[in-house]
């Protein structure tokens, strides 16, 4: 298995070279092409290795949305590699051949404390204390469950406390990390998710801001200054951006 974080990377080159560094193959400097060749080549050799060995290699790429071309590259890759397993992560879907989509949703309570102890534990070097666990518990629900917002809460919670950490959460959503690997901020993760959009797409999601709770596609075509399937659509799409949920309620 090779992990490749692609968090700082924004074009095909930065992908390949990631990729290339991950997997030890030397890149031609000046030829693109021949680049992303190379690293076809060590897939392929290694899927072929695997599988003589009984088994598959898996090559994981983190934070794929924002690279340009990225998904193009990604089915080359795949296409001379078929035995390989691909796992990419991402706030939209690749539009792959053959891609499966699963989605991280809200955890359950007590599978979100599970996970918030499993990171303050490795900032404090020990389990939640018993007067600790009410307050993860009152966190991990007022945060929705949300794996990357309980992650961000970890990691300050390990400096000042999860009692501190509670306290503030009333006074802002700014929830700093002390974790290289997670995005920046709760502020930091939504403005992310807020550049990748059209203008188009920022203006009906602002519209629909107004709703707390949820809403039903009629209560969005009230708000949303288009008309017919066209609401449908920038519901959609905000949908596949990770921008909103679903849920068909059972009657």
């Amino acid at each position: 298995m090779t992990f490749v974080d692609l968090a700082d990377v924004r074009d095909r080159d930065g992908l390949v070279t990631a990729v290339g560094a991950a997997l030890g193959v030397s890149l031609a400097a000046d030829d693109a092409e021949a680049a992303v060749l190379a690293v076809a080549t060590a897939l392929a050799r290694s899927a072929r290795g695997a599988a003589n060995d009984g088994g598959r290699p898996m090559l994981i790429l983190d934070n794929v949305e924002q690279i340009k071309d990225g998904p193009a590259t990604i089915a080359l890759w795949i296409d001379k590699a078929p035995s390989a397993a691909f796992v990419t992560t991402s706030r939209a879907r690749l539009g792959l051949p053959g891609e499966r989509l699963v989605e991280v949703g809200p955890l359950s309570i007590a599978s979100a404390v599970a996970l918030f102890e499993e990171r303050v534990r490795a900032g404090l070097g020990r389990p939640l204390l018993d007067l600790e666990r009410a307050s993860a518990e009152e966190l991990v629900r007022r945060l929705d469950g949300i794996p990357l917002a309980i992650e961000l809460a970890a990691g300050r919670a390990a400096m000042v406390g999860v009692a501190d950490v509670l306290t503030r959460l009333g006074q802002t959503v700014e929830i700093p990390s002390v974790h290289p690997a997670c995005t920046g901020s709760t502020r930091a993760a939504v403005s992310w998710s807020w550049e990748m959009l059209t203008m188009a797409e920022r203006r009906v999601l602002a519209q629909l801001s107004v709703f707390c709770g949820g809403f039903t596609l009629v209560q969005a075509e009230a708000v949303i200054d288009l008309d017919g399937d066209e609401v449908l659509n920038a519901v959609q799409s905000l949908r596949e951006r990770s921008l909103l949920g679903a849920r068909r309620d059972r009657t």
